[in-house]
């Protein structure tokens, strides 16, 4: 009985090593994560936080791996301390893993999958790109993304690719409803091309999510065309405004370790997450809209979107 006690107590202790809870506050707009007890409104956007409750986790930034955490500063001269990932050798990053709602069942937790097999994963999302794609359509540009830890609660990963396409509204929604009975067709007009276009979502897998949207190229005048291209760009720099505001305050942190300041180590965390959050910018769906948009003007095609969405 006392050995199956003392089992349990040292399971407890180890997973305490890896993880921590602490007592965040959450900016409701733009996601990110206070650490300053004490704040009361988001220093990037001004909105009122929120109070919540993370994980304290070192995470490998190349294999998305939780680090065993040692003591985070060195007691003999105060620098930080930081593990390196068993598996690649990299520096871990201390990140805050927002505690899931009540109801929500997780994925494996990232310290007991095995490395990320970086070419596998390619090869993956090359496949599903073709899957959904419409037949022989010509990739243009893919983005992948790990979304977890930094943004959600739950570990997703995000797939975009853009295709363009010679099908007509007809022909894609002919194709995809032979080849998805059951699927969700929606007809528009996008309010910005002032072109019909094709909302698809076809039925997967369980913890899957795809949306393939098509958007039309018409022969307006050139003059139109410019004009709406003018409309485009002015709503992705809207888009992109949270981006200009994390630049400025990069190269305001690059100057200050520049004068002596602060320094590269010390500032290590707030690097990261000032490079995640630039990242999270332009993953977001509305900001591919604008851009498969902007590859209609550009290109004078038709253009797909596929978003693909699955949870670890």
């Amino acid at each position: 009985m006392n050995a199956k006690i003392f089992f349990i107590l040292a399971f407890f202790s180890f997973l305490f090593l890896e993880a921590q809870e602490v007592a965040i506050q959450k900016c409701p707009k733009c996601s990110y994560l206070e650490k300053n007890k004490d704040a009361q409104y988001c220093m990037h956007c001004g909105v009122k936080l929120l109070a919540s409750q993370a994980m304290e986790v070192f995470l490998c930034p190349k294999c998305n791996k939780a680090l065993n955490k040692p003591d985070h500063y060195c007691p003999g001269c105060g620098e930080r301390r930081v593990p390196f990932c068993s598996h690649c050798g990299v520096k871990g990053t201390l990140v805050y893993q927002e505690i899931p709602e009540e109801n929500y069942t997780p994925s494996v937790p990232d310290s007991k999958l095995k490395p990320i097999d970086v070419k596998k994963q390619l090869e993956q999302a090359g496949k599903k790109s073709e899957e959904f794609a419409y037949p022989n359509d010509i990739l243009l540009e893919k983005q992948t993304m790990d979304e977890g830890f930094y943004h959600t609660t739950r570990n997703r990963q995000i797939q975009k690719f853009i295709y363009k396409s010679q099908a007509t509204v007809e022909q894609m929604e002919d194709h995809y409803r032979n080849l998805y009975p059951g699927i969700s067709i929606i007809r528009f007009v996008d309010d910005i091309l002032k072109t019909p276009g094709l909302i698809l979502k076809p039925a997967t897998k369980e913890k899957e999510i795809v949306e393939i949207t098509l958007y039309t190229f018409i022969n307006y005048p050139k003059e139109d065309w410019n004009a709406i291209h003018k409309k485009i760009q002015a709503k992705l720099q809207e888009e992109m405004k949270p981006v200009a505001q994390l630049e400025k305050e990069m190269a305001n942190l690059e100057k200050m370790i520049r004068e002596g300041k602060t320094t590269v180590s010390k500032s290590q965390d707030l690097q990261e997450d000032l490079k995640k959050r630039m990242k999270l910018a332009t993953n977001s769906k509305s900001y591919w809209q604008l851009y498969a948009k902007e590859k209609v003007c550009l290109l004078g095609h038709n253009i797909v979107l596929i978003h693909f969405v699955s949870s670890k």
